[in-house]
C-alpha cells in the first residue's frame, strides 16, 4: 500500500449558492390564455416574410414585467437596513428640500481688479517710455528737471498719448468682453 502523502491532499470544488428570490414573478391565471405560442426558434416564418405575430411572439417574456405577485414580499435584512437608512436620513433633515442661497459672484470684484490693474500697467509702461524720454533729452541739453519741461515734451509727442488710450481702451474691451460674454459666472 503507497504511502500516504503527508499532509493528507485536499480536493477544492466550487461551492452551489442558493440565493433567496425575493422578486418574483408569478404568472396570473389569464396570462395562459395571452401568451403565444413559444418561438420555433430563430428563421424566417414558412412564406420568407416576417410578420407581426413572429415579432410579437419573440418580445414577449415569460410573465408580465409590471405583475403584482401572489403573495406579498418577504421582509428580509435589506429592507431593515433601508428602513433604518431613511430614518436617519429625516432625522438628520438630509429629506428636506430648500433652495440653496444664491452666493455672491466674485467676478465682478475680478473684473474691476483686473481693469485696474492692467490699465495702471498701460499707463506706468508709457509714463516710464515718457520719463526716460524726457531724462535723456535732459541730459543731452544739460537743464534742469522741470515739471514744465516734461509737460511741453509729453505735448510734443502725442502719438505716445494716443498710443496709451488705444491700448487702454483695447485692454478695457477685451476684458469686459472674456469676463462677461466668454466666462460663466462662478
Amino acid at each position: 500500500m503507497p504511502d500516504e502523502p503527508d499532509p493528507p491532499r485536499k480536493f477544492y470544488q466550487l461551492k452551489p449558492k442558493e440565493f433567496e428570490a425575493v422578486n418574483t414573478l408569478l404568472p396570473r391565471a389569464d396570462d395562459a390564455a395571452r401568451v403565444p405560442a413559444p418561438d420555433p426558434g430563430p428563421g424566417i416564418g414558412d412564406n420568407g416574410r416576417i410578420t407581426v405575430e413572429e415579432l410579437f411572439r419573440a418580445a414577449q417574456m415569460g410573465g408580465p414585467a409590471l405583475a403584482k405577485s401572489a403573495r406579498p414580499a418577504e421582509e428580509n435584512e435589506v429592507h431593515a437596513i433601508l428602513r433604518e437608512n431613511h430614518a436617519h436620513a429625516e432625522a438628520a433633515g438630509l429629506n428636506q428640500l430648500k433652495p440653496k442661497p444664491r452666493r455672491r459672484s466674485k467676478r465682478t470684484r475680478d473684473y474691476w481688479i483686473l481693469l485696474i490693474a492692467g490699465n495702471l500697467f498701460i499707463v506706468t509702461v508709457y509714463s516710464v517710455e515718457l520719463m526716460l524720454g524726457f531724462s535723456v533729452q535732459c541730459l543731452a541739453a544739460q537743464m534742469p528737471s522741470e515739471f514744465w519741461n516734461l509737460v511741453r515734451y509729453s505735448m510734443q509727442n502725442l502719438l505716445v498719448f494716443a498710443m496709451a488710450g488705444v491700448g487702454m481702451m483695447f485692454y478695457s474691451a477685451v476684458l469686459t468682453w472674456l469676463m462677461f460674454a466668454i466666462m460663466p459666472d462662478y
